[in-house]
């Protein structure tokens, strides 16, 4: 379960930096962070990668354009609800690995509550190197087509 302080530390933020495009790695796993890093590279993008509840609180601290989440079931309910509770989260896209969550009978209705879209790992690769061409910006009505 999450504490209140990171609950209460994901609704902070501080002011965005200019610049490239931002894309926020969540896993559970510090290797298959390391393979999304690796999978989702793409120059003229600043990659932030957390696999802790701790280190996604400080993460919501910046403004990101797209959220790629890998985590199991069990986990997924409680980063949704951190991304969402942020303030600089609240509109943006989350992507949400599709492998690891579709089975699962227990999440019927936690994705479309949070607005997250379940993608296959290629139609990651394929949404977040659109980070460069600003296709995935907020308000952007071309996002995800």
């Amino acid at each position: 379960m999450v504490s209140q302080a990171a609950v209460r530390g994901a609704q902070q933020s501080d002011p965005a930096p200019a610049g490239k495009p931002h894309l926020l790695i969540v896993t559970d796993c510090s290797d298959r962070l390391a393979g999304l890093k690796s999978l989702l590279h793409a120059d003229g993008v600043e990659i932030t990668g957390v696999d802790s509840s701790e280190e996604l609180s400080r993460a919501c601290h910046r403004e990101h354009d797209l959220v790629v989440i890998d985590v199991g079931a069990t986990r997924l309910p409680e980063v949704l609800r951190i991304l969402r509770s942020c303030m600089r989260h609240s509109g943006i896209s989350l992507l949400v690995e599709a492998g690891r969550v579709l089975t699962e009978p227990s999440l019927a209705g936690v994705l479309p509550k949070y607005r997250a879209m379940p993608c296959s790992r290629s139609d990651m690769v394929e949404l977040a190197r659109r980070l460069r061409t600003g296709d995935v910006r907020p308000g952007n009505k071309r996002m995800l087509l």
